[in-house]
């Protein structure tokens, strides 16, 4: 590795991340928009979650599933915390 490859391989995994931080973020502002409701983000939940592992599968350096896992389980728990705060934001509105 020269340190060009491994600048490069640390900002792509930092963009990736900040991307997939942002997930909450775009989930409320779709339901706040009426453009998904709430509902339909927790029908799709199961589809949400295997793709989560498929792409953490793709991304990860290693084969090993700890850093599957690694990778996989804090984008299924943003997912799972926009789902929160959109249906909370989703009552307070209806109130």
């Amino acid at each position: 590795w020269s340190l060009r490859d491994f600048i490069s391989f640390e900002f792509y995994w930092m963009l990736g991340g900040g991307i997939i931080f942002e997930l909450p973020l775009l989930m409320v502002i779709l339901t706040k928009l009426n453009i998904i409701e709430v509902t339909v983000l927790k029908r799709i939940r199961p589809y949400y979650i295997v793709i989560a592992f498929v792409v953490a599968a793709i991304i990860t350096p290693t084969t090993d599933p700890f850093t599957l896992c690694l990778v996989a389980i804090p984008m299924v728990l943003l997912y799972e915390l926009g789902i929160f705060i959109a249906s909370f934001h989703k009552k307070k509105n209806t109130n």
